[in-house]
């Protein structure tokens, strides 16, 4: 089966996976329906950033569980990416029928509409919570013929596009965080993916004509505490669980299935680092302390993206502040690499600097924008404290700050 660009739908395009999914097949040169539960919500606004969202991207109010709105994002598209799945605002006392039920009758809702839209093809993606959905999706597909690909992904770690932190990145917050007094933390395997790999396998998936069945998406198995010392590497400032109890009998999942349609992975540490710089970083989520670095020609890539423009931008204003015979200047620091460059260039050229590294910023906006951590802040309003829960918080207010810097 020839598939060529055209027109594709996306499930939940505003969630974790199906945001890198949205951008990655818009880059390709795909038009792109995207299925949301409310188009005017600004959580989505990320979606219309991408590049070529403002021409080849058609956002839709659906709703898995209406049919007729799933069907009307469908029609007129040649292929469907099925990430969403329902997902409950609070903890639920009967998951089975408030969760999987759902996450089954929103899949097969998806697969109807789809043949009814005479689809070439579907990609789901599957997990472990959702193995009953897999096993109605396929026979559904068996008995009507519609072409069905799953790919089931292991733990998903990366670099975050929307404004709220997804539940995958519990894990990596809890490491961060450490074990409580002298508990012990298992030494379990952990199976991780790059969230931009599995996007790039969903989309061989949906091209290769040979790709059928099923796939397992995962590249870097490693054990929690071979974890905890490579986030220590990277992240030295944060505290670690130190106690682990062995984990026996676990079972090394492999890709090499997929691998066999030409798809290929990243190395662990870009993931981690990725996960931090562009992921729980940006979103006020002090955790995530800057990465250790020791010169700024040893970043890479994504960190030069991230701390260059902070440091070229601190010079400038520093070789001003020199240039006027400023008596003093005040740096607000949040990028260590850019506040190290700062105090360095003071001291070389007799610069009175003064640095304060405010933790998270809460408090009274005057701005017409919201900021990020106000985005933080809204999204703990709208539920979703339980992905935050295993994090220490370090609050200060925007105006206490504000009389910090005068006293300074």
């Amino acid at each position: 089966m020839a598939l060529n660009k055209g027109r594709v739908c996306v499930t939940g395009a505003g969630g974790f996976v199906a945001s890198w999914v949205v951008n990655i097949l818009l880059s390709k040169g795909y038009v792109v329906h995207g299925t949301i539960r409310e188009p005017k919500d600004d959580k989505y606004s990320h979606l219309n950033k991408f590049e070529k969202a403002s021409e080849n991207l058609k956002l839709f109010k659906a709703d898995l569980l209406n049919y007729d709105s799933m069907l009307s994002a469908i029609e007129g598209c040649s292929g469907v990416f099925h990430v969403a799945s329902p997902v409950p605002s609070t903890t639920v006392p009967n998951p089975e029928v408030e969760v999987l039920e759902p996450a089954v009758k929103g899949t097969l809702n998806v697969l109807k509409a789809s043949v009814e839209a005479k689809v070439n093809r579907v990609v789901f993606v599957s997990s472990a919570a959702a193995v009953e959905a897999e096993s109605e999706a396929m026979e559904f597909a068996k008995r009507s013929g519609l072409d069905v690909v799953a790919v089931c992904p292991t733990l998903v770690l990366g670099p975050i596009l929307q404004s709220n932190v997804n539940a995958s990145s519990l894990v990596l917050i809890k490491l961060l965080k450490g074990a409580q007094g002298n508990e012990s933390m298992e030494n379990k395997l952990r199976m991780i993916i790059d969230v931009r790999d599995l996007a790039e396998a969903l989309l061989l998936a949906y091209e290769k004509p040979e790709a059928e069945g099923r796939y397992i998406c995962t590249s870097h198995p490693i054990k929690t505490r071979e974890l905890v010392d490579k986030l220590r590497s990277i992240y030295p400032r944060n505290n670690y669980p130190n106690n682990f109890v062995d984990v026996e009998g676990e079972t090394i999942m492999s890709s090499e299935k997929l691998q066999r349609l030409g798809w290929r992975h990243r190395a662990l540490d870009e993931t981690l680092i990725d996960s931090g710089r562009e992921g729980l970083l940006p979103l006020g989520l002090s955790s995530f302390s800057s990465p250790r670095t020791t010169s700024s020609m040893e970043l890479s890539k994504n960190e030069v993206q991230m701390v260059e423009p902070p440091v070229k931008g601190k010079l400038k204003v520093l070789s001003a502040c020199v240039e006027a015979k400023v008596n003093r200047v005040v740096v607000v620091s949040s990028v260590t690499e850019a506040e190290n460059v700062a105090l360095e260039f003071s001291n070389r050229n007799g610069l009175d600097a003064v640095t304060v590294c405010p933790p998270l910023v809460l408090g009274p906006i005057l701005q017409s924008t919201v900021s990020s951590t106000g985005l933080l802040f809204l999204g703990l309003l709208k539920g979703g404290f339980e992905a935050f829960q295993f994090m220490y918080w370090m609050i200060l207010d925007i105006r206490d700050v504000a009389e910090i810097l005068l006293l300074t």
